[in-house]
């Protein structure tokens, strides 16, 4: 969606959109969303076939708004980093991306723990900061 939309803007800035161009865009992203909400609902499911999204699509109220909102809790996370950073936690002015491209690196007895577990996952350090029984899905 963020490629999506950063064509749409300059392409706006070079082109007139017309009546016509709004409506096609308006089916590219009904259909768009429709297929985000498909997926965000099969997601975690082993049987990932065609009659199953059909059944899954069938079975939907309304998909535009199943992505909207599955759009929204990924906002959770953002929203509590943004409450917690600076405020009651420093920056970490990139540490926890280095340590994360550590994750290549086996560990093969270097470490008691790797440091890239320790150090750059990001969602278990919110789950563990706001006390939840449930990843963040940072």
């Amino acid at each position: 969606m963020i490629i999506l939309s950063i064509f749409l803007i300059v392409y706006s800035l070079f082109h007139t959109i017309t009546k016509k161009k709004v409506v096609a865009l308006l089916a590219v992203l009904f259909i768009l969303f429709s297929a985000f909400a498909v997926v965000a609902v099969t997601r975690g499911e082993a049987n990932k076939s065609l009659s199953n999204y059909e059944s899954v699509y069938k079975e939907m109220d309304n998909p535009v708004a199943t992505t909207f909102s599955e759009m929204g809790f990924s906002m959770y996370p953002l929203c509590k980093c943004l409450d917690i950073v600076p405020s009651k936690e420093d920056y970490r002015y990139g540490e926890s991306f280095f340590y994360s491209f550590t994750s290549i690196i086996p560990n093969l007895g270097f470490w008691k723990e790797h440091p890239a577990r320790i150090h750059a996952n990001l969602g278990e350090w919110l789950m563990r900061y706001l006390n939840l029984s449930f990843g963040p899905g940072f």
